[in-house]
């Protein structure tokens, strides 16, 4: 929204949507730019990023095994159209396994944990923050078992 992007809020639950909405438009965002659609209106809706900020897919919850949308809904999007997953466990959810069967560009929560870990720890220290470290302490958690 600071940069002029159109937000397109798409809600399975349109009140905590819409109390998404007015919680931006009290932090000062332009109303012209936000807005809030049904779920099922993200079928050809043209949007250039698709972010999922729903726990569906996530490691060890009831939907892990599940996608917020299906390859016939992924496949209503432009090629263009980048999927964000903030899932970070497991890396490789089930959206992101159908984006990219779709053809569509991906970028994992891992990237999202990472980038947060970072303006943490540069905040804390004021120095810049080892990302490929962290990164790569991030799939070792994820993927090492204890004995």
């Amino acid at each position: 929204l600071e940069l002029g992007a159109a937000v397109t809020i798409f809600a399975r639950k349109s009140e905590r949507a819409e109390q998404l909405v007015a919680d931006l438009l009290a932090a000062g965002a332009s109303p012209g730019s936000l807005r809030v659609a049904g779920w099922a209106s993200v079928s050809n809706s043209g949007c250039t990023i698709l972010a999922n900020c729903t726990p569906i897919g996530m490691s060890d919850s009831p939907d892990s095994a599940n996608s917020p949308l299906t390859c016939q809904v992924l496949q209503t999007l432009g090629k263009s159209t980048v999927i964000f997953d903030t899932v970070y466990n497991p890396i490789e959810t089930p959206l992101l396994r159908a984006a990219r069967e779709s053809g569509l560009r991906t970028a994992d929560g891992g990237a999202m944990f990472v980038v947060q870990a970072a303006a943490q720890f540069e905040a804390w220290t004021g120095r810049p923050a080892p990302k490929e470290l962290f990164r790569r302490v991030l799939l070792e958690t994820l993927f090492t078992k204890d004995p």
